[in-house]
């Protein structure tokens, strides 16, 4: 899979590094809304404006510009990568996904997260991911692609140097940290090949990271009631990792209760491993949309970015 120059119109904000306090808070935004809006694609604007730390929640408060308006919207929570369960108010429904329709461009957010247990001094990365529109799906034909121009993926995050111990109202979440990677044994020496791919056929892997010529965008297939098993390659850059997987927009388990995998790979070449996922009872029979998140956690830049979104059919 090449790498495409496109000009993205989400417009992200990369915050990294700072503590509980709010006089340490920056800000950075990228390129003008007006562009976006020309364009009419989507658009946002966002800060993390402060955190708290409550008896049996942590709070994220954040002021996040996004259009388009009259729009359906969804909201994941994060901690160092792995979803958590939360809401918009202190007394809500605390849930993995939380669904907003917007009415207007420029909002702020307040989320209360059921955090996992960290003591005085850890730092913890919070964050949040936004999903436009995810009713969209692409016209099923022969090369099946989505369209960033009508749904967008992303998430950002930031580091906390948290000033007093807490005490998590959930067990910790699994992460299962054993994989077994195969090295390919190819480079990326051209920087010309997506740092990460995955595919039901490992041979069009195979194909995708030797940058030979494959339609890696078919639909992909799996039966209800079965585990549903995926490949995987990365690149050797960013070994400290986490992957976490989504059938439309919503996180779906690994095999062995495992909710996000590590992605420990170290070499300088390719690897590949691969997942058994657990295909969630109330998925219907169907085309959905399939996709991985990778948090990146690395001492000079901690972030997010999401695989190529895919068609599933559920048999």
């Amino acid at each position: 899979m090449k790498k495409l120059m496109v000009s993205i119109l989400m417009i992200m904000v990369v915050l990294s590094g700072c503590s509980v306090k709010k006089d340490n808070i920056d800000k950075v935004v990228e390129n003008p809304k007006e562009d976006a809006e020309e364009s009419h694609g989507p658009f946002i604007e966002s800060e993390i404006k402060d955190i708290k730390i409550l008896k049996d929640s942590v709070v994220l408060s954040a002021d996040i510009s996004m259009g388009p308006i009259n729009t359906k919207y969804y909201f994941h929570a994060y901690q160092n990568g792995v979803p958590i369960e939360f809401s918009f108010d202190k007394d809500g429904d605390k849930r993995i996904t939380q669904e907003i329709t917007l009415t207007k461009e420029k909002n702020s957010y307040t989320f209360y997260m059921n955090a996992r247990s960290f003591k005085k001094g850890d730092t913890v990365n919070f964050g949040y991911g936004v999903v436009v529109n995810p009713d969209y799906f692409p016209e099923i034909i022969e090369f099946t692609r989505f369209d960033i121009m009508k749904s967008n993926v992303s998430a950002i995050c930031r580091d906390f140097n948290v000033d007093k111990d807490f005490i998590g109202n959930q067990s910790d979440k699994k992460i299962l940290d054993n994989l077994e990677w195969t090295d390919m044994k190819v480079t990326d020496d051209k920087n010309i090949i997506s740092s990460y791919a995955l595919d039901t056929n490992e041979k069009i892997l195979e194909q995708v990271v030797r940058n030979e010529p494959v339609n890696n965008l078919m639909v992909m297939h799996a039966k209800k009631g079965k585990l549903f098993k995926i490949f995987f390659v990365k690149d050797g850059l960013d070994a400290n990792a986490i992957i976490t997987f989504y059938i439309d927009h919503k996180p779906v388990m690994i095999k062995g209760d495992y909710v996000a995998g590590k992605l420990d790979y170290t070499n300088e070449t390719f690897g590949m491993t691969s997942f058994e996922l657990e295909i969630p009872q109330d998925v219907k029979e169907g085309n959905h949309t399939f996709y991985a998140m990778i948090f990146t956690n690395s001492n000079n830049r901690k972030h997010y970015e999401n695989t190529e979104p895919r068609v599933l059919e559920v048999e």
